[in-house]
């Protein structure tokens, strides 16, 4: 009649391999806490011990304010400070916090940047921008979020 149903044995909690998915996702991790490199185990139990534990080590830098910024808080940073004609201090390139403050200070005083009026203008229809758009950063964003807004009701 039918052939029979092959069904694939499933390994046994911890015997199986570590999943590419796991694999770039303790790279990932790894990559945010400041390491060049790490060595993710072959085994799946081996893996998710590791996870937990940068899991972990995330978890306590988060809450230390030692957790370093990443690329795209550094790349925002330096944006801002160059629009503000000031140096990012070298706190704000070491902790994920300080950098973070640093941007919320740097957006009330910097200009808007280009792409930022730029889609202002989008939104506008056309209509001429108030000058609250103008003074700073912050200022425009606010304006496009109330644009957004607007245009979802």
């Amino acid at each position: 009649d039918g052939k029979p149903i092959l069904q694939a044995q499933r390994a046994k909690p911890g015997q199986g391999k570590t999943s590419p998915v796991r694999s770039k996702l303790i790279q990932a991790l790894a990559a945010e806490l400041g390491y060049s490199t790490v060595d993710v185990p072959e085994r799946s139990l081996d893996a998710r011990k590791l996870e937990s534990d940068l899991l972990a080590e995330k978890r306590r830098k988060r809450e230390e304010g030692t957790l370093p910024p990443t690329a795209k808080q550094v790349a925002l940073a330096e944006d801002l400070a160059i629009r503000c004609n000031i140096v990012v201090p070298d706190p704000a390139r070491k902790s994920s916090r300080e950098c973070s403050a640093f941007i919320k200070d740097c957006l009330d005083v910097a200009p808007p940047s280009e792409r930022q009026l730029k889609y202002a203008r989008y939104l506008s229809g056309g209509v001429p921008l108030p000058e609250s758009a103008f003074r700073s950063a912050r200022a425009c964003g606010d304006w496009i979020t109330e644009m957004e807004s607007k245009a979802r009701r």
